[in-house]
This record gives C-alpha cells, sequence and structure tokens, in this order.
C-alpha cells in the first residue's frame, strides 16, 4: 500500500506542475503576429531587395550580407511565428 500512496503523489503532484505552468502560459506569453507585408517592409529597410519572383515567393538580396533570402510574399496574411524567425535569422536582423 505504501508504494501506491508513493506513485499517487507522484502523479498528482505532475499534474498540479503542468496546470501551474499552463497557467502562468497564459498570462505570460505576448504572441505579437506580423504580416507578410510589415515584415517585407522590414526587410527593404534594412537593404534587401528582390531579384526575381516566381508567383508569391520573392528571392531578395543585399548588397553587404551573404546569401539569399525566399520570402513568401502573401500579402496582409499573417505569418507564423517560426517562419519569422527564420527569416529574420538569414537576414542577419535581431529583434
Amino acid at each position: 500500500m505504501r508504494n501506491e500512496n508513493l506513485s499517487f503523489q507522484k502523479y498528482s503532484s505532475r499534474c498540479l506542475k503542468v496546470n501551474f505552468y499552463l497557467l502562468l502560459s497564459v498570462f505570460i506569453i505576448e504572441v505579437y503576429i506580423v504580416k507578410c507585408s510589415q515584415l517585407y517592409r522590414i526587410l527593404i529597410k534594412d537593404g534587401w531587395y528582390p531579384i526575381s519572383q516566381k508567383g508569391s515567393h520573392v528571392k531578395m538580396k543585399h548588397d553587404k550580407k551573404p546569401g539569399l533570402i525566399v520570402f513568401p510574399n502573401h500579402g496582409s496574411q499573417e505569418m507564423g511565428k517560426g517562419l519569422e524567425n527564420k527569416i529574420l535569422k538569414d537576414a542577419g536582423i535581431r529583434k
């Protein structure tokens, strides 16, 4: 019986921790949603310019920074956080 009580205590404390983290995440996390057009303007101001386009995807280049960025220019649609971070990282722009 003693082992069963310990396992129940471990399980209940684990649930409490998970519920506590969920509560914290609701109140602490602030999500900033960026539209494609806003991020495109940020890249243009930083010195990136379009070199070619196929459909809605624009290839952008910078005179001083290496590499190309393929930017999905979908206008006023919201961009996912992961894609936004990847594009900013590839462009060498810090938040």
